[in-house]
């Protein structure tokens, strides 16, 4: 799924990061979720605002959302 995305940023907090990818083609963005240096899951979402993407990011460092 990430063969059409570009790499982004980064967000980090503690064991969690969360990597931002957004697609080529503008259909959305993918977030990959790794808590412990270990992918936990890629998160494709779509349909949504970068200012909601940027917040999934910060709430799976945050701790307030789980895969």
């Amino acid at each position: 799924m990430l063969e059409n995305a570009r790499y982004t940023t980064k967000f980090v907090k503690d064991k969690r990061t969360a990597e931002l990818f957004e697609h080529d083609n503008k259909m959305g963005y993918t977030i990959r979720l790794i808590e412990d240096g270990k992918i936990i899951e890629d998160r494709f979402i779509e349909g949504k605002s970068l200012h909601y993407i940027v917040d999934a990011c910060e709430n799976w460092c945050n701790g307030i959302i789980s895969a």
